[in-house]
């Protein structure tokens, strides 16, 4: 009977010392591929952190460009015009903004491609109106083309209008808004 126990005791020590392997084994492995990860992360961050100083260096060479071709202020005057004509979410909002741009830029009132009077407000609940902007420039010195897409949301409906604006600087630095064309998409 001994001599059974004994051999049952050895078979039980080989294979727990089979399991003991398998789990240094295993863990082994798993410590390689933690390893392995962090040493990936580690390269995706500092590539991360050449994209990120690369894209500095790029919006700043697009700044100087922008200063050098006389676009910076016509952009700086586009975001705070296009700010005013499309940002609102109250009709009292729209015709205050309206208000704003004939008197910050009284020279668009003159000569303006679009209905910057005020007056032309719905009735009951207005929509909410937001837009995004992409500024392009163009051959000509002091002179950008924009592509606005404007949005329109109600709790039943939701309309997006793709507007194409030309801006300039003219006489006196002051800010014209030479055309303005929308394009409308009903969602």
């Amino acid at each position: 009977m001994q001599n059974h126990e004994i051999t049952t005791a050895k078979k039980a020590i080989g294979i727990l010392s089979i399991i003991v392997i398998l789990c240094c084994v295993v863990l082994f492995q798993k410590k390689n591929a933690y390893d392995n990860n962090v040493k990936e992360l580690e390269d995706l961050k500092s590539k991360q952190i050449e994209v990120v100083k690369n894209n500095q260096k790029v919006k700043a060479m697009q700044e100087a460009q922008y200063k050098e071709l006389g676009n910076a202020e016509i952009k700086e005057q586009s975001r705070k015009f296009f700010n005013l004509f499309y940002n609102w979410n109250s009709w009292e909002k729209y015709t205050k903004n309206m208000k704003e741009i004939q008197k910050e830029f009284p020279q668009i009132v003159k000569s303006s491609p679009v209905d910057i009077s005020g007056t032309m407000v719905g009735t009951g609940n207005s929509p909410i109106s937001s837009y995004t902007a992409d500024y392009y420039t163009t051959n000509q010195k002091g002179k950008m083309v924009e592509l606005i897409t404007q949005t329109r949301n109600t709790p039943t409906t939701a309309t997006t209008t793709i507007w194409r604006g030309v801006t300039s600087i003219g006489e006196n630095q002051l800010f014209y808004l030479e055309d303005l064309d929308s394009y409308v998409r009903a969602e």
